[in-house]
């Protein structure tokens, strides 16, 4: 019986859904700490090489609640994405006809 990937939770034959989830993250570079904008310039200032992220992504198992909130999250995200698209590109048509008049 597996368990959910998140929350540890027993997922019975059948109930579990399967969702692409972030598994681990590396940091390689100068620094081994996660990389602040401090740092970032520090190692442009010194001719370094910027501090890389990489994340990792598996497919998982996970319990319907898990996933849910998972599935709601990454909605979430997509209604912010495109509502900052939609105000960048209506930020830029207004100025544009503020140049123009």
């Amino acid at each position: 019986m597996p368990d959910c990937y998140l929350c540890g939770a027993s997922v019975t034959k059948g109930q579990g859904a399967r969702r692409n989830v972030r598994t681990g993250t590396s940091v390689a570079g100068l620094f081994t700490v996660p990389p602040s904008l401090l740092l970032v310039v520090l190692a442009a200032l010194t001719g370094a090489k910027a501090p890389s992220i990489r994340s990792y992504f598996a497919l998982r198992t996970l319990c319907p609640a898990c996933a849910q909130k998972l599935d709601l999250q990454r909605a979430l995200g997509r209604k912010i994405g495109f509502f900052l698209i939609g105000f960048v590109f209506l930020f830029a048509v207004m100025v544009m006809l503020t140049a123009n008049g």
